[in-house]
């Protein structure tokens, strides 16, 4: 059985040595195949180097500039409608194995109610029909709408999927999209203790950490939650399984990553009186509780004079921090150092905004590349659609202008005026890009994976 490392409680500064003694041993070839989960690649987000490493190891050939890859799917593209043109399936989430398939879903309507979904693709971009019912597994898990937010592989290469289902859901695959019956004879629960999952940590024991929405009468935190490979909460985490962080009465959640110290950052927004809704993140160990060594007492929180969100996050090396979303309805990008300070050799004083094309921008996903340039993914308003967005920094925070249009990418895909909604990213060893998400009419939903080069 292959034995996969998303590196849940592993120092990454150990692994890295390894890696590099073992680039010097081995110098024609040094990429390391995804640890499998939504990290750099999505995540997710999402973006978590201890469950994905690629991104930060991923060699990019001189020649990437942006451009649509045309040996990938059709043209470049392949789009997924599994519940026929009068129903919606939405891609929140893309991941890469370590053979180099392929990994998105979300959402999918069965007719009677949507479920959580997983679709599969070859490395080439086209549907795995060997996975799951013809290269799509799903599960309906309260008989209501239930929607999948986020997944992730775990040591063996099975696979959890977490979103809201009347609660907190989860759900568990194996490798080739077969339900695994591991909590009390199901496949799947729904917890009520949060009103729905945004990311999921395997552990290695079997036990595993959801970072969910909190609700305490008409308050909402940020929640970390610990569970044993049953199901059951693990009560030796935080207080009574679970950890919270409360920066106001409305605090959103939209992604988290794990960290190199085993601990959590969770990141969202928060409501901050006439500022309205300012950035937060929150820093937790890995006991579930919060981190004071971040930002003083683990929360931090940036006002930039307008709406600001994050929807994104990427721990470095070191212990610093990348953070995007959209201030102003600008797409937004921060770096921390490791203590929660914002890093003033970054940008404007530690962050940057990028305003598209005058409209509506924000940034989904991060990932990095081995030399440390920073490409956000995300959406943009151009000539009134909703398009999806490919930007590339440089370290310091200045664009990249060697990449697509002076640094940034749009692309209205398929053509015909869709609107688009980016899920996940993942960046491959060759420096290709892939992105997956859901375009959308006034009529109809469906899925798209496109690659670029």
């Amino acid at each position: 059985m292959a034995l996969y490392f998303p590196l849940c409680g592993f120092s990454m500064r150990r692994f890295l040595l390894f890696l590099v003694c073992f680039c010097l041993l081995h110098l024609s070839s040094c990429y390391l195949h995804p640890a499998l989960g939504q990290g750099p690649w999505k995540d997710d987000d999402s973006n978590d180097p201890l469950n994905n490493l690629l991104g930060v190891l991923a060699l990019i050939p001189p020649s990437a500039r942006g451009t649509l890859d045309l040996t990938f799917g059709s043209g470049g593209y392949i789009s997924l409608d599994p519940s026929g043109a009068s129903r919606d399936d939405f891609c929140d989430y893309l991941l890469q194995s370590g053979d180099g398939s392929f990994l998105t879903g979300g959402t999918y309507d069965s007719g009677s109610s949507p479920d959580f979904t997983l679709f599969r693709l070859t490395p080439t971009g086209t549907l795995d029909t060997s996975f799951g019912n013809s290269g799509l597994a799903s599960v309906d898990l309260s008989g209501g709408p239930d929607l999948g937010l986020s997944a992730s592989f775990d040591f063996f290469g099975n696979i959890y999927m977490v979103g809201e289902a009347g609660g907190l859901g989860v759900a568990y695959f194996d490798a080739n999209g077969n339900p695994i019956y591991s909590f009390s004879g199901n496949s799947y629960f729904v917890d009520s203790i949060g009103e729905g999952g945004v990311r999921i940590f395997p552990n290695i024991d079997g036990s595993f950490v959801v970072a969910a929405t909190q609700m305490i009468v008409e308050s909402t935190d940020f929640m970390v939650v610990r569970y044993l490979s049953d199901g059951s909460l693990d009560t030796s985490f935080g207080s009574g399984g679970t950890g919270a962080a409360d920066f106001s009465s409305e605090d959103y959640l939209n992604t988290a990553v794990r960290r190199d110290s085993g601990g959590y950052l969770l990141a969202g927004s928060t409501y901050a009186g006439p500022s309205g809704y300012i950035v937060a993140i929150a820093a937790f160990d890995s006991s579930g509780n919060l981190d004071a060594s971040f930002s003083g007492d683990g929360l931090f929180t940036l006002d930039l004079g307008m709406d600001d969100n994050i929807y994104a996050l990427y721990p470095l090396f070191g212990g610093g921090l990348l953070a995007a979303g959209y201030s102003d309805d600008d797409i937004l990008l921060i770096r921390l150092n490791a203590d929660g300070s914002l890093d003033s050799s970054f940008g404007n004083g530690g962050y940057v905004t990028i305003d598209i094309a005058g409209d509506i921008d924000d940034a989904q996903t991060i990932v990095v590349q081995w030399d440390g340039r920073i490409i956000l993914g995300g959406d943009a308003m151009v000539s009134g659609i909703q398009q999806f967005v490919l930007v590339r920094f440089n370290t310091d925070g200045s664009l990249d202008t060697s990449f697509g249009s002076n640094g940034i990418v749009t692309a209205d895909l398929p053509a015909g005026g869709f609107d688009f909604q980016l899920g996940g990213l993942v960046l491959q060893p060759d420096g290709k890009v892939v992105l997956s998400g859901t375009y959308s009419d006034s009529s109809n939903a469906d899925c798209l994976v496109a690659r670029y080069e």
